[in-house]
């Protein structure tokens, strides 16, 4: 959910603002340009001179924004833990109060906090040292210009060539000022391109549990109304982890069978994949150390309850996950009634699947408008509720009442 929310807080709004950028990127090489024209008419060949220390700073100033845009990377990476750990405190605040957690949480959301600002000084720093290198540049443009034109080539400042030329330079000057803004917006858009493409290439929902794809069975007597897994392996998506291609070169960022022209232009900016070679040994362990199920063979008779039991972190709700399709199938089928359109012959009811997570949407609200949700009162129905979760218990402890959307039970209420 970090993520999510950091893609469309800032690298959204980053895209959003190349339009009015456009203009400066076009109209900052060509006043470079028509200067050097004018300073040539000025001050003849001594007005090229400056520009080769012009030209020479480029190899030291791309190295230094290639490391920018590393570090940019590696910021965004920060803050998205960040506020994932960020928005998890807040939505179970209660658990953690009730849980005397406050301290760990407190400490992992610092340690996040200190590893982004730790990677935001390093890339403050190279700003300050990018910035200080293109400032010096035009200043020295200048006096090797003037020292060149009236040192060796001969000629003599008059009025009118100086002054001219002065202002010619303070226009280089100021143009040239721009150039880390330009490079630095560069990279902050080509970091804010590669993160949006690398979400929108992320694995769809299988077509097996899709309620938007339905493939090919039509007919209600393909309907299977088994619920369950068999023969079937999962895995956890780690949309974080970097891929890694074994036994395969890296491919370019627009290498595809489609025509250039149907190439989405975001491809135009993501980083070849790397091989083997490349991975260092803590992709390969995040890799590896990702949650698996193994062998899974279940079908839940109908109309039974059926009780998975197990020690905590043994991948009971990560089973549910998996028939969900939250969990990427490795081998196996999964069996899950998946068209509405089925009607039950005995009930007259539609067949479908529902999942009541662990963790409850409640509104600020009283008890009963919480259980009701704003279906008319049933008072029947509403005593048949609360002796089916046990919360009859619950209310006799409550002197005045209770308190709105507080949990009971690890239930709703």
């Amino acid at each position: 959910m970090g993520k999510l929310v950091s893609l469309v807080s800032v690298d959204v709004n980053k895209i959003a603002s190349v339009a009015s950028i456009l203009e400066t990127f076009a109209a900052t090489p060509l006043t470079i340009v028509i200067t050097a024209w004018f300073l040539y008419s000025l001050i003849g060949y001594s007005g090229f001179v400056g520009y080769i220390f012009f030209f020479a700073s480029f190899p030291w100033s791309w190295s230094i924004n290639k490391r920018m845009m590393s570090m940019q990377t590696a910021v965004m990476q920060k803050r998205d833990l960040r506020m994932r750990s960020v928005n998890e405190l807040l939505q179970s605040i209660k658990f953690v109060k009730f849980s005397a957690w406050e301290t760990r949480w407190i400490e992992r959301v610092l340690r996040f906090r200190e590893e982004e600002l730790s990677q935001l000084v390093k890339l403050r720093v190279l700003y300050a040292l990018f910035g200080l290198t293109w400032h010096l540049v035009p200043i020295i443009i200048s006096c090797v210009d003037l020292a060149w034109f009236t040192g060796f080539a001969g000629g003599q400042l008059t009025v009118a060539i100086a002054f001219p030329t002065i202002h010619a330079l303070a226009v280089l000057t100021a143009e040239l000022n721009e150039v880390p803004s330009l490079f630095g917006w560069y990279g902050s858009i080509v970091t804010a391109f590669r993160r949006i493409d690398e979400f929108l290439g992320e694995e769809e929902v299988p077509d097996s549990v899709s309620s938007l794809k339905r493939g090919d069975e039509v007919s209600t007597l393909q309907f299977d109304a088994r619920l369950g897994a068999t023969g079937a392996s999962f895995e956890w998506y780690s949309t974080s982890a970097k891929q890694i291609v074994t036994n395969a070169k890296p491919v370019g960022p627009v290498a595809t069978s489609a025509p250039r022209w149907k190439v989405s232009p975001l491809r135009l900016f993501k980083k070849p994949a790397p091989t083997q070679g490349d991975a260092t040994p803590a992709e390969v362990v995040e890799q590896v150390s990702t949650f698996q199920l193994h062998d899974i063979n279940v079908v839940f008779p109908r109309g039974q309850l059926s009780v998975v039991t197990g020690a905590t972190g043994s991948g009971k709700s990560s089973l549910l996950s998996a028939i969900l399709g939250e969990m990427r199938r490795l081998q196996g089928r999964v069996l899950l009634p998946r068209f509405p359109f089925h009607v039950d012959p005995a009930t007259g009811l539609s067949e479908n699947v529902s999942y009541c997570a662990q963790r409850p949407w409640l509104e600020s609200k009283t008890v009963r408008e919480n259980i009701v949700f704003g279906s008319p009162f049933d008072n029947d129905r509403y005593a048949a509720v609360l002796d089916a979760c046990a919360l009859v218990q619950d209310f006799n402890q409550w002197d005045d009442g209770g308190y709105p959307g507080r949990s009971i039970s690890s239930l709703m209420v």
